[in-house]
């Protein structure tokens, strides 16, 4: 703890002896933490609204006649009771009737028709978890011995999963380059920051010290600033998303964006970790070359 202290102590002082280096680092660190934040903002939106589209895709479970409208509460919990089914909604032939007369209008030909005489059937509006498994999950469903007929839509099912899974790869591949890129960036930022100090860490090996004893204040000063700069980005990213949140949510029907409380906590952890990451890897990295005298 004694070593640590004093170690803490250098990388402190450290910090306010170069403020003209340390402040370049900072704002180095906190403009490449902003800019792979606003990619993971838009990523985690696309993975986000796309997996909300598959886990409100619909399917209609159609009825037969025979079935008494007594039943149909029993048949709802056998339908909510498959794998993987999320949700069972009961829409009866009278609102399905009732809503076709109100979307074709007055002059339909089915103004005419009473309930009496109702051609349709009563149906359930089902959604599920997991749209991959959707197919397995509708043959389960067809076994049930009240279900007639089953209006799948399979074909759409399977693009809209096809496109949540390129979605979440590409997001990851795309994030993984552009975080590589600024930790090269920010790497030779806090290089640069530590050759102006080459000598003093030659006069500290020429005295004796050890490699450890040496590069452990400059990689605590680099954690410090890269968390400061991790901390500042997340703020301003925070900030930012807060202003076009109210405006840009709900912009296309049935699209929500995440909420602010999900995107700052993602943005927090993902950045502390890059900006430890990078600050403490930048400066062992760059103090190691000075050591050997």
């Amino acid at each position: 703890m004694k070593n640590f202290s004093y170690y803490m102590k250098e990388a402190i002082s450290n910090l306010f002896t170069n403020r003209v280096v340390t402040l370049t680092t900072i704002i180095t660190v906190t403009v490449a933490l902003f800019v792979i934040g606003v990619f993971e903002v838009i990523s985690l939106n696309m993975v986000y609204i796309s997996e909300g589209l598959g886990s409100d895709f619909e399917f209609h479970i159609y009825i037969k006649d025979s079935v008494a409208s007594g039943e149909l509460e029993a048949v709802a919990a056998e339908i909510k009771s498959v794998e993987n089914v999320k949700d069972a909604v009961l829409k009866t032939k009278e609102e399905t009737l009732k809503d076709i007369k109100t979307e074709l209008g007055e002059t339909s030909a089915l103004n005419g028709i009473t309930e009496q005489y109702n051609p349709f059937r009563n149906s359930f509006v089902v959604t599920v978890t997991d749209l991959s498994v959707s197919e397995a999950t509708i043959e389960n469903i067809k076994k049930i011995p009240q279900v007639d007929s089953v209006a799948d839509n399979l074909a759409t099912s399977k693009k809209l999963d096809a496109i949540t899974t390129k979605v979440r790869i590409y997001s990851i591949i795309a994030y993984i380059l552009l975080a590589i890129l600024c930790l090269s960036i920010v790497s030779n930022i806090i290089n640069v920051s530590i050759f102006s100090r080459r000598k003093h860490i030659n006069i500290m090996k020429y005295v004796g010290a050890t490699d450890s004893f040496v590069k452990i204040p400059f990689i605590l000063e680099g954690i410090i600033i890269g968390i400061l700069g991790a901390f500042i980005s997340s703020g301003l990213l925070i900030y930012v998303y807060y202003l076009i949140f109210g405006s840009l949510d709900n912009v296309i029907n049935g699209m929500h964006l995440m909420g602010i409380a999900e995107v700052a906590k993602s943005l927090f952890v993902s950045n502390s970790v890059f900006g430890f990451i990078v600050g403490g890897a930048g400066a062992s990295f760059a103090v190691g070359k000075y050591l050997k005298v």
